[in-house]
């Protein structure tokens, strides 16, 4: 591969520009800066080499999946209660001693050691208001010329409570469910506006953490979740349409469907700074009761962390998306009286720039305390429309640790 890439040189690989050099490929691949000298045994085992080229292709490939998925619309409320990987790691619950070593650039061993047992706490709010196609912004307006109602605010609350379990310094395992609201505001080309609600527990969560291989600093995690179809897909609200109307999909709580996650995460401490870079994504299988399944999605997602005061923690990433759209149809939802009851626009592709803060304590006979604050939004939207997009996102996040 280093010979094939150091043949192309300065060509563009994958639509990216790629160092004639292979040593400079590498310190792209680890996102580090290693040079020729550093690449011995002694130094760094031949194995973290191949687990880093590794990262690099899969990242690649996913790069390459990623943008072949059609970019439609809005996000449905079972999306907002998934936590990705690389956020699901930050609810590790660590001790004094391993932030020390954090600070210090110490061993991943340390690092990734949490308590025992860790129960926590996240509240989410996304906001969508506005619609876009592709690129551009479009008017309320302009999208009522195609559609006799249009909900013009959208507001998705989760409240999800999580359980994390560590069986060993590799391998932990996470349980958690979501209790999901969503309001909608809509207005008509004829009629007064109008606002629908749903609420009620979403899809139960469960997953695994594993770290297949760790050596000094680095670590490379793999992760793999299920979550099995307890929301609602049948909440029904009164419309235009009719009293106790089955609500279009981006009403429904649940995905109605069995989903897998799989991720890995690449993570490694440099000084002060704990940094790592994650694919991760959600598959439909099959279809659900009312002959549909969501879009998969695909995302990759870098991040970094560090101590920025006493027990006070900065952490930052930007996270590129992208999901498809609704597969089949739900025969008792009208397509053309909504943007939002039209099965063939949901999905789309964004980049989304968070930054958070996180306070950790100890607290009597529990181990660790922390409470996080975070704000998150959308950089970069391409959706076909007319869509909702994403105006912002909040997060509040509360963790326990016992020992």
């Amino acid at each position: 591969m280093a010979k094939l890439i150091a043949g192309i040189g300065t060509d563009r690989l994958f639509g990216w520009r790629i160092a004639r050099r292979p040593a400079a490929l590498l310190r792209v691949a680890s996102g580090f800066n290693y040079t020729t000298r550093d690449i011995k045994f002694s130094a760094r085992p031949i194995v973290l080499v191949i687990m880093q080229w590794a990262l690099f292709c899969i990242i690649y490939v996913g790069m390459l999946i990623g943008s072949s998925v059609d970019a439609l619309a809005q996000r449905s409320p079972a999306d907002l209660a998934d936590i990705p990987l690389s956020e699901l790691l930050e609810f590790h619950v660590v001790s004094d001693a391993e932030n020390d070593l954090s600070a210090r650039g110490g061993e991943i061993e340390d690092l990734t050691v949490a308590s025992r047992l860790s129960l926590w706490y996240r509240y989410k709010v996304v906001q969508f208001e506005g619609y876009r196609d592709g690129k551009d912004n479009l008017t309320n307006e302009q999208v009522l010329r195609h559609f006799p109602v249009l909900p013009t605010v959208i507001d998705q609350e989760a409240h999800v409570i999580g359980l994390n379990y560590r069986h060993s310094n590799r391998l932990d395992f996470t349980m958690s469910i979501p209790h999901i609201k969503q309001s909608t505001e809509h207005i008509r080309r004829v009629g007064s506006p109008f606002t629908l609600r749903s609420d009620d527990w979403g899809d139960l969560s469960l997953s695994a953490n594993y770290a297949v291989f760790k050596y000094g600093a680095d670590a490379v995690v793999f992760s793999f979740g299920i979550t099995a179809p307890t929301g609602t897909i049948d909440a029904k609200g009164d419309t235009p349409r009719g009293k106790d109307t089955q609500l279009p999909y981006a009403m429904q709580i649940g995905s109605g469907t069995w989903d897998v996650h799989p991720g890995i995460t690449y993570m490694t401490a440099r000084g002060a700074w704990r940094l790592g870079s994650t694919l991760d994504g959600v598959f439909r299988l099959g279809t659900n009761d009312r002959d549909y399944s969501l879009g998969n999605q695909l995302a990759i997602t870098l991040w970094a962390e560090r101590p920025v005061a006493e027990r006070i923690k900065f952490a930052t990433h930007i996270r590129a998306e992208s999901w498809g759209d609704i597969d089949g149809q739900d025969s008792a939802v009208n397509p053309n009286i909504a943007p939002v009851a039209d099965p063939n626009l949901y999905g789309g592709k964004q980049a989304e720039l968070k930054g958070s803060l996180r306070y950790q304590w100890k607290e009597d006979v529990y181990e660790n305390c922390f409470v996080e604050v975070g704000g998150a939004i959308p950089v970069w939207q391409d959706l076909t429309g007319p869509q909702p997009k994403q105006a912002w996102k909040l997060t509040i996040g509360l963790g326990i640790g016992f020992e």
